[in-house]
């Protein structure tokens, strides 16, 4: 029984040592870059891809594949723009895999030029000539994006205002009438006025905590379709939504 344990153990350690061996012989042959969710964002590409890891990295094509530092790529990439995640391995055919998942912007910030920010709340940039169909939030705004430029903001009072920003935008996106309606947000003093797609009205919206963000649509809804209809279009210029249970209108 010892023998035959020696035996199997001797098996493994030279099977290993084999193993070992052809690693350290096999090398890069190819680069595949895979943009998983590309279909629906084109933040970056395998051009930008390539030349990040091109400009940080030696030449991957002919090293040895245990020379590559997969951690060290992903590290790169997950810090940079628009990428959320990266994935890298390699494959028994010697072909380097980066499979990379984009941010996903959600909201379009205009301050002293555009900022995004994503359904996590992380701020970002885009490529230049690159303008997702987002809402947009201008005025006063309370975070200083030109400062922050990318990434989650440390200061409270910035994360703070940031979710309500990304509570705001996925309300919209999951409903589509709202979403379809309302093309701008202005800030003042923390208060946001919508600025809508039809009609010509000044919709004071007020905060927009989480907890009342619901409510405040239902009073612009009714004052869609209970008023509008009755009084006409020209009737009021204003709508106020911030005072609970109530649409004052002037």
């Amino acid at each position: 029984m010892i023998v035959a344990f020696g035996l199997l153990g001797g098996y493994f350690y030279f099977a290993n040592s084999l193993q070992a061996q052809e690693r350290q012989q096999r090398v890069c042959k190819d680069i595949r870059i895979t943009i998983k969710d590309s279909l629906i964002n084109n933040y970056t590409d395998e051009g930008e891809i390539r030349g990040l890891i091109r400009d940080n990295f030696d030449d991957h094509i002919g090293a040895q594949i245990d020379k590559i530092d997969y951690y060290g790529i992903e590290k790169l990439l997950n810090n940079s723009n628009a990428i959320k995640k990266s994935e890298v391995y390699i494959t028994n055919d010697g072909t380097l895999c980066v499979d990379v998942i984009q941010r996903r912007a959600i909201v379009r910030v205009i301050q002293d030029k555009d900022y995004y920010i994503d359904e996590d709340g992380y701020t970002l940039t885009l490529k230049k000539g690159l303008t997702p169909d987002l809402p947009i939030i201008k005025g006063s705004i309370p975070v200083n994006f030109k400062e922050l430029q990318r990434g989650l903001s440390e200061d409270k009072n910035d994360q703070e205002w940031i979710a309500q920003v990304v509570n705001l935008a996925k309300y919209l996106e999951e409903n589509s009438t709202w979403n379809s309606l309302i093309d701008t947000f202005v800030v003042r003093n923390r208060d946001m006025k919508i600025v809508p797609a039809v009609g010509t009205q000044s919709i004071n919206f007020g905060t927009f905590t989480s907890d009342e963000i619901d409510e405040k649509f239902q009073k612009l809804e009714a004052f869609y379709t209970s008023i509008i209809p009755n009084v006409g279009w020209d009737k009021y210029s204003s709508v106020d939504l911030q005072f609970k249970n109530q649409i004052v209108c002037k």
